[in-house]
């Protein structure tokens, strides 16, 4: 029974914060479209209180620099929907979109980089 638990812990800790990231991407194209996405939100919805555990378990169970890319857009993702709340960022709802859209395909492209050039050879 151990040996299960410990696996679907790695499995959940590991695909969780891809399933996050997601959602997170979707919930913004969906909100530019006009449709709700308050369910999303509560089903799959993080902030920085359950960011802090996710990166510590990455290190716990040793994934590599590219699964932890993952977490890094989430938290880009949050510090951008941050600034526009505290000081409104002076974009368009069409740029604003465009503009996460983007920071989304950077860090899909360094996470094919890291996982690349890493795979699962380096842990640090």
């Amino acid at each position: 029974m151990e040996k299960l638990t410990h696996k679907l812990t790695l499995i959940c800790v590991k695909y969780i914060p891809i399933l996050v990231a997601i959602v997170e991407l979707l919930g913004t194209v969906l909100s530019f479209l006009n449709i709700g996405t308050i369910l999303l939100a509560y089903l799959f919805g993080s902030s920085v209180a359950t960011l802090i555990p996710m990166y510590i378990m990455s290190y716990a169970f040793k994934f590599c620099k590219y699964h932890r890319m993952v977490l890094n857009y989430i938290v880009a993702n949050k510090l951008i929907f941050m600034l526009d709340y505290l000081f409104v960022i002076p974009l368009s709802a069409t740029g604003f979109i465009a503009t996460t859209i983007t920071l989304a395909g950077i860090f899909l492209a360094l996470t094919i980089y890291n996982y690349l050039k890493y795979g699962d050879r380096n842990n640090t």
